[in-house]
């Protein structure tokens, strides 16, 4: 069963469990020094928690522009797929597999960019002020 973000009626499928903790262990692994949350309290905090409350867009946002401008000068090849088990790697089919930076290793089951998704459902969110949950998306 994969997961999405739900913000109101609006769910946005994002990818299996694994491709989305592939995302929190990458910044966590990379731009943070194994710390989460010590660089990016809302993304590797709230939202890593599964709720961003609406008043916490406006920071994520913030935070999620300097996670993309920073991962897009990693090189693919330091994607983190699993935190707590650095061995684990993504399956040989993943987007990740053809990525040139660590920007684009995340993309959705139809084939969009995940900032540009988490981008657009956030300021979509903000404007709404409707908060958002990470949730199982039914399967079809």
């Amino acid at each position: 069963m994969n997961v999405g973000i739900k913000f109101g009626p609006i769910l946005c499928e994002v990818g299996t469990p694994g491709q989305l903790f592939a995302f929190f262990s990458t910044v966590a692994g990379v731009l943070e020094h194994g710390r989460a949350g010590s660089r990016f309290p809302v993304i590797s905090g709230d939202f890593y928690d599964g709720h961003l409350a609406s008043d916490r867009i406006g920071p994520a946002l913030n935070e999620l522009r300097v996670v993309r401008d920073e991962l897009a000068n990693q090189p693919a090849s330091a994607l983190i797929w699993d935190l707590d088990d650095r061995s684990r790697s993504p399956p040989p089919d993943d987007p990740a597999a053809k990525a040139a930076s660590l920007s684009d290793c995340f993309v959705t089951p139809g084939g969009r960019r995940l900032f540009d998704l988490l981008f657009e459902a956030f300021a979509f969110a903000q404007a709404r002020r409707l908060a958002i949950d990470i949730v199982p998306v039914p399967e079809r």
